[in-house]
């Protein structure tokens, strides 16, 4: 299978075009940079140049591809929040009408956080997504995945959860550990007992690839292995990590001191367990990394990378 995979060496894209090809598929990939087109070549991929602003060059990729997995988006601060949705939804409209009529399978990366605040149960993705929630707005580009699904795109969208983890990599982990060595604590948000899910980027690679292969049209998945990480407990481990304490503070606080970005103060203090049974039931997703996300975050991949 050729495959167009955007974000190709991004975190989440990297590790999906290297299982796409031990699998022998073929990979091309969006990449923005030589650098980035230099490291597609060096892991057997194809680069083609351009960004998720360059509907003319995505449409032609979508079109010349047997599937398409939809890794990249701008969460980078180079344009507001609402921006990045909005070129988002461009995005998945150039590529999946380029597509339209042919069934071939289209994938797209949303968020749990669209679901704003669980609660302490693991829900399913039936869930209605939060309207109070300030990044709501990310389900709009899986509004747009999903009417494809309408103009035979095998269209399906994965939410992912906030902490994607392993490899050294992920938004989040390394953010935490830099805020806690430039301020000398580790903090989080009280009261500390709010959980995340959160999924190691290895079996999330795997989840990706069997939604291009398997996933009917229309469908939504949660990407999550695990729901047992508090607020507190991370902190803890990124703590024990920076070789600094951990310590809770206001919501307000956290505003006004700017620990960290403010969409990423929205998410710290929620709830987010999520059920991904549907996953494993419909697609065979399971055997998870038996690694645990703060081990890894105090003696594992992020302290080794020190």
């Amino acid at each position: 299978m050729k495959v167009f995979v955007t974000g190709a060496t991004g975190y989440c894209g990297a590790a999906v075009v290297k299982l796409l090809l031990a699998e022998g598929h073929d990979v091309v990939g969006l990449v923005r940079s030589d650098a980035s087109a230099d490291r597609l070549k060096q892991a057997g991929g194809t680069p083609v140049r351009g960004t998720v602003l360059d509907l003319d060059v995505l449409a032609k990729a979508a079109a010349s591809a047997d599937g398409v997995i939809h890794t990249a988006f701008l969460h980078d601060g180079s344009v507001p929040y609402l921006e990045a949705i909005k070129i988002d939804c461009a995005a998945i409209k150039a590529m999946t009408d380029a597509m339209a009529g042919t069934d071939k399978p289209f994938v797209q990366s949303s968020a749990t956080g669209v679901m704003g605040d669980t609660g302490p149960v693991p829900v399913t993705e039936e869930l209605p997504v939060d309207p109070g929630f300030a990044l709501v707005t990310r389900v709009n580009p899986e509004r747009a995945t999903l009417l494809a699904a309408g103009r035979g795109v095998r269209a399906s969208v994965l939410r992912l959860p906030m902490y994607v983890w392993g490899n050294a990599g992920s938004y989040f982990i390394p953010l935490n550990i830099g805020v806690a060595k430039e301020h000398g604590k580790s903090y989080y948000i009280l009261p500390g007992d709010q959980q995340t899910s959160g999924v190691h980027i290895d079996d999330l690679a795997r989840l990706y690839v069997l939604a291009l292969k398997k996933a009917p049209a229309g469908t939504v998945f949660n990407a999550t292995s695990s729901n047992d990480n508090s607020a507190r407990g991370i902190a803890e481990a990124v703590g024990r990590n920076a070789g600094v304490p951990a310590e809770g503070v206001s919501l307000e606080d956290a505003y006004a001191k700017k620990f960290w970005p403010e969409w990423v103060t929205a998410l710290y203090v929620l709830n987010q367990r999520v059920d991904s049974s549907k996953a494993t039931r419909m697609l065979g997703w399971g055997d998870f990394k038996q690694l645990k996300m703060l081990s890894d975050i105090e003696s594992g991949s992020y302290a080794a990378s020190k």
